[in-house]
């Protein structure tokens, strides 16, 4: 027995439409489904590649503004693959969308969304 590539990784939002927008419009994650229920809209499910990111509601708290530095328990990063050829154009399009490069390494590009979650941009060698 083995696992499979990488399924989907769920991130809560406390603004479910405007995080999925956020993720779609900058990173270019494409629509797949969304579920409502009683309250509303419970959840986006955004295709990346053979995997998916779900924006699911949260039902606690607010915005943290956490800053990147910051090293709370729980999911820590969310990291995409890029071309290493494509690392400036990144940089470009998501400055141009307002979305500041808050680290960096010689490979990965970091960056928080809206609601202060951690994402990257990797050329790492696979």
């Amino acid at each position: 027995m083995k696992l499979g590539a990488l399924h989907h990784i769920a991130i809560k939002a406390w603004d479910v439409e405007a995080l999925a927008a956020f993720y779609q419009d900058v990173l270019g994650l494409e629509f797949e489904r969304n579920f409502e229920d009683a309250y509303g809209l419970r959840s986006v499910w955004l295709r990346f590649g053979t995997a998916r990111l779900m924006i699911e509601r949260s039902e606690e708290g607010g915005v943290t503004n956490r800053f990147f530095e910051s090293d709370p328990t729980g999911l820590h990063i969310v990291v995409f693959s890029i071309s290493a050829t494509d690392r400036q154009a990144w940089v470009e399009k998501l400055e141009g969308k307002d979305c500041h490069v808050v680290a960096e390494t010689e490979h990965t590009l970091y960056f928080q969304d809206p609601e202060s979650n951690r994402f990257g941009l990797s050329s790492w060698p696979v």
